[in-house]
């Protein structure tokens, strides 16, 4: 079985208005590797529920993936 993981470049979380904002930039790595074609990921203040990173990327990541299936 693959092991997946999220290499971050940069992270960034703040609270506004109350709610949470996250930007970040990075990229999904199966093994340790980059997949191909690359699969980088960015967010540019977007509002989240959580600091959890993985409850973050999770769906993230199976919508990634069932994208690429299809083509």
């Amino acid at each position: 079985d693959d092991h997946v993981a999220f290499r971050t470049d940069w992270v960034e979380f703040r609270r506004d208005n109350g709610g949470l904002i996250c930007s970040l930039e990075g990229e999904f790595l199966r093994d340790g590797e980059s997949f191909d074609p690359p699969m980088p990921y960015y967010l540019s203040n977007i509002g989240v529920l959580s600091d959890n990173l993985l409850q973050i990327l999770a769906p993230v990541y199976k919508d990634l993936m069932r994208e690429r299936k299809k083509s």
